[in-house]
């Protein structure tokens, strides 16, 4: 599976009909427990690290599927 099908795995299992420009908060309704959990599945999938900082960062009150799936892929990038 490539980061995109992996992240849209992760997603799924809160909402199966969820689509790359489903907004996570908006149209998927996800609240702060929801998106902590689905910043530690991706950390525990991709072996990557999502600061404190960056889970605060406000784009995420407005962040879609897709926004996601390019954060993980710019911090793939990141560890080479």
């Amino acid at each position: 599976m490539n980061t995109e099908e992996k992240v849209m795995a992760i997603i799924h299992r809160y909402d199966s009909d969820a689509k790359v420009d489903d907004q996570l908060k908006d149209d998927l309704m996800f609240d702060s427990l929801d998106m902590v959990e689905t910043a530690m599945s991706v950390e525990k999938e991709f072996s990557i690290s999502i600061t404190d900082e960056e889970m605060e960062d406000p784009m995420w009150d407005t962040a879609t599927v897709q926004d996601l799936i390019d954060f993980v892929k710019g911090k793939m990038e990141e560890l080479g």
